[in-house]
């Protein structure tokens, strides 16, 4: 997801959101496209709680989302 809304391609774990160039507005496009994929109406918090990758992964099956 963060490498559809940011244009960048082949990110691993480690690659951070921020780093690559996110900001609040594109962290908006980011949970616009999670919301239907997990059916859950999640805020623009997720992606600055859990800036990386494999941070939003690990968020994500916290929360039983993956």
């Amino acid at each position: 997801m963060f490498g559809e809304v940011l244009g960048v391609s082949g990110l691993g774990g480690g690659d951070d959101f921020f780093a690559l160039g996110g900001d609040s507005l594109i962290a908006l496009r980011v949970v616009r496209r999670l919301r239907p994929e997990f059916g859950e109406d999640l805020s623009a918090r997720v992606v600055f709680q859990a800036s990386t990758v494999a941070g939003l992964a690990a968020l994500l099956d916290e929360r039983g989302l993956r």
